[in-house]
């Protein structure tokens, strides 16, 4: 993001400040000379003259007066837009260490689970074959409540690390954008999402395969229940922000819901109701064949302002993440296909899937 700071005219009261001597100094001789009027010899003709050029003093002094006043009010101005500036400066680099330090040690606990994990059903195998590592379907019957056990574990673990992660992300990632508009001058509540693919995206499967839910929500969006998070099933190519972010790095639009938007598709049930400007960014792993999790997505109703708000820094602070939560994903999959070779009938083909079966079952249950 760019900040541009303005100099602040901090000469403007030192220029006009001689004026101010001469302006009482001026009033304080008019008056004097006013009460000799007619005494002691001095011509009754000097009065007038003297009015009119106190008069002009006076005018130019009261101009003066005028845009030393102006001069504070500009400057108290360039102030707060510099204090603002600088404060949101440091805000965003507090946020890209905090996300950095947060990632990498989100990292190193998912590296570290399948250890152990990996070492309870490896012994449990051994056991069940008299030393030979066959696949994990041969566990005697007897073990098999111990497998389901350790995987259950490892499952709570990951589930446990992922979300503690995300949860954080997002309610850091929607305070600095919210903090972003405000030193922009604009007071809105901003909503963050994260819309994850049933399954990891690498173009091996047709796109009409793919389906796309909402995994998470800023908690002050969630506690207020008023936006679904996985009740609904969306597609790529009947929403213009997901299929626009399979060729762009980032999707950005501030009229949402205007009259005549035949180039906005959204399969969301009174959508423009929600919000009116959004910005959307992938989730992937830009490999040779790009990796892909899903999105990030960014939006406020503004029914206020009627400016365009959300812009290119929000989309910045937006890729900045989401290249973060990639790497978790990135890593989560890693392992995942580590653990396959294990064929584990309770564990699906990539945590996407996990996910999204974690999501079906919510909606079953309700």
């Amino acid at each position: 993001m760019e900040f541009v700071n303005k100099k602040v005219p901090s000469n403007y009261i030192e220029i006009f400040r001689p004026w101010l001597t001469p302006f009482f100094s001026a009033v304080g001789i008019f008056v004097s000379i006013l009460g000799l009027s007619g005494v002691y010899g001095v011509p009754n003709i000097v009065f007038p003259i003297l009015l009119f050029a106190f008069s002009i003093v006076i005018i130019s002094s009261l101009i003066t007066a005028f845009y030393i006043y102006k001069s504070k009010t500009e400057m108290q101005k360039y102030e707060k837009i510099i204090s603002d500036t600088s404060d949101i400066q440091n805000k965003t680099l507090q946020f890209n260490l905090f996300l950095n330090k947060k990632t990498n040690t989100t990292i190193c606990r998912i590296i570290n689970l399948p250890d152990t994990f990996a070492l309870n059903i490896k012994r449990l195998i051994e056991k069940s074959n008299n030393g030979s590592l066959l696949p994990v379907e041969t566990i005697q019957e007897e073990n098999r409540e111990d497998a389901i056990k350790y995987i259950n574990d490892f499952l709570m673990q990951l589930n446990s690390i992922y979300n503690e992660y995300i949860e954080q992300i997002i309610d850091e990632t929607k305070t600095i954008i919210q903090d972003l508009i405000k030193s922009n001058g604009y007071e809105l509540r901003v909503s963050i999402a994260l819309k994850l693919y049933n399954k990891t995206y690498e173009n091996k499967f047709h796109r009409d395969e793919i389906k796309i839910f909402t995994e998470h929500r800023d908690k002050e969006t969630t506690r207020e229940n008023k936006r679904e998070i996985g009740k609904l099933d969306f597609s790529i190519d009947h929403n213009t922000d997901f299929s626009s972010c399979l060729q762009m790095s980032r999707f950005i639009k501030n009229d949402v819901g205007e009259e005549n938007q035949g180039d906005y598709m959204n399969e969301s049930h009174d959508y423009d109701k929600k919000y009116n400007q959004t910005v959307t960014v992938p989730i992937y792993m830009d490999y040779s064949q790009k990796r892909r999790f899903g999105y990030l997505c960014c939006d406020i109703l503004d029914d206020r302002y009627n400016k365009k708000i959300l812009n290119s820094n929000t989309a910045d602070i937006l890729e900045i993440v989401s290249s973060n939560i990639a790497q978790i994903f990135d890593q989560i999959y890693g392992i995942w296909c580590s653990l396959s070779v294990l064929k584990l009938k309770q564990m699906n083909d990539d945590y996407n899937m996990a996910l999204y079966a974690k999501c079906l079952e919510g909606r079953e249950s309700k």
